[in-house]
């Protein structure tokens, strides 16, 4: 049974107040009901940009869903939004600080994918959770 969000969208949105509803919501699921809720709502006019994309990512790599992360960094990807190496970073801290250092390997591979070009910052994380 879903949860259906309700709420009162001004007229004109921006990227910033929706970030600000993402960061205020204190439960997961809602969160991402507002995120969701941004587009549909303002389907031909609202497109989420890389500061919301990351809060989101954000929200779900602190809570452990890596799939549902990795998901959102696709949809960044088919939305044609440009994806920053502090996105890689963070799903690097993330599968690390799960000790999960094979998945690290995998998602440093994904970069050029993602037309993001790792820089000395990407290696040297890489390289800290690998000795870790």
């Amino acid at each position: 049974m879903g949860t259906k969000l309700m709420m009162k969208w001004p007229k004109q949105i921006t990227a910033s107040f929706v970030e600000q509803l993402i960061r205020a919501e204190k439960d997961l699921q809602k969160a991402i009901m507002i995120f969701d809720a941004a587009t549909a709502e303002y389907s031909h006019g609202f497109k989420h940009d890389n500061s919301t994309f990351g809060i989101m990512i954000s929200r779900l790599l602190s809570s452990n869903h890596f799939k549902s992360a990795e998901e959102m960094l696709g949809r960044m990807k088919n939305e044609k939004c440009k994806i920053s190496e502090d996105l890689f970073l963070s799903l690097f801290r993330a599968y690390g600080r799960v000790h999960k250092p094979l998945e690290v390997i995998r998602i440093f591979e994904m970069m050029k994918e993602y037309d993001c070009e790792p820089t000395e910052k990407s290696y040297f994380t890489v390289f800290s959770i690998l000795v870790d």
